[in-house]
């Protein structure tokens, strides 16, 4: 089913955000995502709690995962795009 198909997409893409936490990066950038992955990639990181923003255009999208420095950072949070 679509729903299960998409509980799967997250799994994956949690267990690398969950790296990417552990990791000394600030930044996380992912290209090559359909727009449904982008979305549920958006899903992901806002559940762990981190900052995300798609930039670029089309086909260029990029999907940008970042840490939270502080409490200003929540912020950046309202800027939400698929």
């Amino acid at each position: 089913s679509e729903k299960k198909l998409e509980d799967e997409i997250k799994e994956k893409h949690k267990k690398l955000l969950l790296k990417f936490i552990e990791s000394s990066l600030k930044e996380y950038r992912i290209d090559n995502l359909s727009s449904n992955e982008r979305r549920l990639m958006h899903e992901v990181a806002e559940e762990l709690g981190l900052i995300h923003k798609s930039e670029g255009n089309d086909k260029n999208r990029i999907l940008v995962i970042r840490k939270k420095d502080n409490e200003n950072d929540k912020i950046n949070n309202c800027d939400y795009h698929n």
